[in-house]
């Protein structure tokens, strides 16, 4: 007894010594939320781009467009060269708290442990149109960082608006009622089964709504940091009253404008029909001589037949655009496309799955004939295409 303790001490003190060797070699993390006392900083550095920074994604371009976002890091550099970063692209784990973040032009949203962002002003509350950040460590004023960022106009939009898609139509999840069994009988024929009953239709989906009317007013735009003209475009949904406002470069960029119709909604599924239900069994006991009663087994109930798939909706017709521009646009109309589009028709309802055949019972004359298994409900119809919406109207404005 006392040498298995022993040994088992022996093995208790290895793996401490172990784990006591390995948490000695691993390496201390590089970045934590607040500096060592000892630790001395020398400068800031500022990390500006990532994802945010991207909105040209093929071009790899950044662009720092209004009401557009990007992210931001940042870096600080001690004595001892080495780097304690923010969380996200500043890649580490440092504190915001440690530095005073100013931004003209934009406000900065602190994540601890995410991305943390600009996000970007109207251009008319962007001072010059140039972004301005500034970045202090608070424990020495002195370590400071500062960057400007001028707006860029020249990207491309897609304003889109649709109507609301229509509903599916019903659907029953549950099988129609079977049928009832035949009733055995001991001296005469079973009772045939009940047919199972037919299932339910599906419902038929709603059309989707129409596209809702927009009316796009174009004015120029000056660009404070380049001589390339700017279009401010201002959309307004008069279905829900929502606007929308951007600027863009029709030298290199274009907007999109479209009103879609609602989807039509899907047919709902038919329902699965009945079960048959099974003959009774027949001629069960003898007569006063012992002799079998000779009797025939009941016929098996018929399956229901499924029901119908329901028909799909019509998609919604696409809504009015109308576009006011300012006579001096004229020769810049080309960079705006505008689509009034159909809604899509909804999918037709798949159909129900027919009912299984009745067995037929058992008779020591015969034996009933099983029924006939239900056949399946045809699918319903898809919905048509809705129809594109009424020609778009160009209007000048008065100068």
């Amino acid at each position: 007894m006392r040498t298995q303790i022993r040994t088992s001490l022996r093995i208790l003190a290895l793996c401490l010594a172990s784990f006591g060797l390995l948490a000695a070699s691993t390496p201390k993390k590089k970045h934590r939320r607040f500096l060592p006392k000892k630790a001395i900083p020398t400068h800031v550095e500022l990390v500006i781009g990532g994802y945010g920074a991207h909105a040209d994604r093929y071009a790899r371009k950044d662009h720092f467009h209004p009401f557009g976002d990007f992210m931001i890091g940042a870096k600080v550099y001690t004595a001892d060269n080495k780097v304690y970063g923010t969380a996200g692209i500043g890649g580490g784990i440092f504190s915001w708290d440690n530095f005073h973040v100013e931004v003209i032009g934009g406000t900065f949203k602190h994540a601890l442990f995410k991305r943390s962002n600009v996000r970007i002003a109207h251009p008319d509350d962007v001072p010059g149109h140039r972004i301005r950040l500034r970045v202090a460590y608070k424990a020495l004023p002195h370590i400071v960082r500062e960057v400007e960022l001028p707006l860029d106009f020249s990207y491309s939009y897609t304003l889109r608006a649709a109507g609301i898609d229509g509903s599916d139509g019903w659907e029953e999840c549950r099988r129609a009622p079977g049928g009832s069994d035949g009733s055995d009988h001991e001296k005469c024929d079973g009772e045939d089964g009940q047919f199972g009953y037919h299932g339910a239709p599906g419902g038929i989906g709603a059309p989707g709504q129409p596209g809702p009317d927009i009316e796009v007013i174009l004015l120029p735009y000056d660009d404070l940091n380049s001589d390339d003209p700017v279009i401010e475009a201002r959309e307004r949904n008069l279905h829900t009253g929502r606007t929308r406002t951007r600027w863009y470069t029709p030298l290199t960029n274009t907007l999109t404008i479209t009103s879609i119709g609602g989807d039509g909604g899907c047919g709902g599924d038919g329902q699965a029909g009945g079960h048959g239900g099974d003959g009774g069994d027949g001629g069960r006991e003898g007569d006063e001589e012992h002799k079998p009663v000779r009797a025939y087994g009941g016929n098996g109930g018929n399956g229901g037949f499924g029901g119908h798939g329901g028909d799909g909706g019509a998609g919604g017709p696409g809504g009015q655009i109308t576009v006011f521009f300012h006579p001096d646009l004229k020769n810049y109309l080309g960079s705006v496309r505008v689509a009034s589009l159909g809604g899509d028709g909804g999918r037709g309802g798949d159909g129900g799955a027919g009912g299984r055949a009745g067995n037929g019972g058992a008779g020591n004359k015969g034996d009933g004939n099983a029924g006939q298994s239900g056949a399946c409900g045809p699918e319903g119809f898809a919905g048509p295409q809705g129809f594109a919406g009424p020609p778009v109207e160009w209007i000048a404005l008065e100068p």
